[in-house]
């Protein structure tokens, strides 16, 4: 049986494919696992610059396998275990000091939203479909989407999409500032290299700093953000990836980052 989730190595891009595509990528709690252990190795192996996500089949995720939910009156604690598992999951990928970039085709629905919202960046093809449906079945958001949309897109356009449970076509959704770019299916991996190539080139230090002031600095007040922007950047003067930096700079040559 081939694993539901596969990590796969090509030079500074690690890749995380979904690999359940005869479910439409449901996710269940042996995908949670998978994904959290991955973004682990991922995050201890210094030759990775950039992590991309994406998936098998004709749909990226359709959400939470719900045969997954436990549901047990004798214990009903169980259900909050089960989601605080998912929040693990994703929040590791989320906080992950690396760049992320999520490639989205098919459908992304419920929970393959709040999985698209844990990455930094997104690519979709002009065919993609994008939504949250709980609300159809009377359910809750429990893996970010009440937390997550309204700082992506805005309070107004996120409730509309958590109240009414529509899908928007990947160009709505690239409009409203939820995807980076939408192309052609056959035009995705070119978008992709592309972009990838261009994280890969960067400082990772440099990134990873800048990632962790945009999300940390989303969650404070200006002046708190304004202050430890000041602190960090104060303290990464000092790297190496600095001094290689200004020294291509100022010989007028492509800097080589060694993410020190």
């Amino acid at each position: 049986m081939s694993k539901v989730m596969l990590l796969s190595l090509e030079g500074a891009v690690a890749t995380i494919t979904l690999n359940r595509p005869e479910h439409l990528n449901a996710l269940h709690p042996e995908s949670l696992e998978l994904l959290e252990q991955y973004v682990g190795e991922i995050e201890e192996n210094q030759s990775v610059r950039v992590v991309v996500l994406r998936s098998t089949g004709k749909a990226f995720c359709a959400g939470a396998d719900l045969k997954a939910l436990p549901r047990s009156e004798a214990d009903p604690g169980a259900t909050e275990r089960f989601l605080r598992r998912w929040y693990r999951a994703f929040n590791r990928l989320a906080a992950c000091s690396k760049p992320s970039i999520v490639v989205i085709h098919g459908m992304a629905l419920a929970g393959g939203l709040e999985l698209v919202m844990c990455c930094d960046l997104a690519i979709a093809t002009e065919d993609a479909r994008i939504g949250d449906q709980h609300a159809n079945f009377g359910l809750l958001a429990g893996g970010g989407g009440t937390q997550r949309l309204p700082r992506l897109i805005g309070e107004r356009r996120a409730k509309w999409l958590l109240y009414s449970g529509e899908w928007i076509s990947a160009k709505t959704a690239e409009e409203w500032g939820l995807i980076n770019a939408v192309v052609p299916a056959d035009k995705v991996d070119e978008k992709l290299s592309e972009m990838t190539g261009i994280l890969a080139s960067k400082s990772p230090v440099g990134l990873a700093s800048t990632k962790f002031l945009v999300d940390r600095g989303l969650s404070v007040d200006l002046d708190t953000g304004l202050d430890m922007e000041v602190r960090i950047a104060a303290k990464h003067v000092y790297s190496q990836d600095v001094q290689i930096g200004l020294d291509a700079f100022l010989n007028k040559k492509k800097p080589e980052f060694i993410g020190r």
